[in-house]
């Protein structure tokens, strides 16, 4: 998925949501779930979370100066947005067109087709999940 700097769209949970270049982000309420096989997802535009995590008007948008990301496999350690990118070797032309996710609290809950923030995880606590998948042209 491409988005133009800048630019926020609210998403509809559930249900399907139009971005641009023909892609949309489809979301779903899940009754039953497996950790197991959450855990072994291979496809970096998927991903389960915790629906409390999304909040009232969850939407996509791309980077702004200052933003911060606790990436998932850090053990809850709160990044710079721009450091992530460097270590996880995004190209610099792509950095201002990643979509990004935004849940409760205006927080990062997912670098589309990076990495899911610690903050979206699943746990025991957990009372209700949500997939989500980005579909292309």
């Amino acid at each position: 998925p491409w988005l133009s700097p800048h630019q926020e769209v609210p998403i509809q949970v559930p249900g399907i949501t139009e971005l641009p270049g023909k892609w949309t982000l489809h979301v779903r309420h899940v009754a039953h779930w497996n950790l197991e096989t959450i855990a072994e997802n291979p496809n970096p535009l998927v991903a389960w979370m915790d629906r409390e995590a999304l909040g009232p008007r969850p939407y996509v948008r791309t980077r702004l100066p200052g933003d911060r990301f606790r990436p998932h496999g850090l053990e809850g350690t709160e990044v710079r947005l721009s450091d992530f990118f460097i270590n996880a070797k995004v190209p610099r032309c792509q950095r201002d067109h990643l979509p990004l996710l935004i849940g409760r609290d205006h927080t990062i809950l997912w670098v589309v087709g990076i990495r899911l923030s610690a903050d979206a995880l699943i746990s025991t606590r957990t009372q209700e999940v949500v997939y989500l998948r980005f579909r292309g042209p």
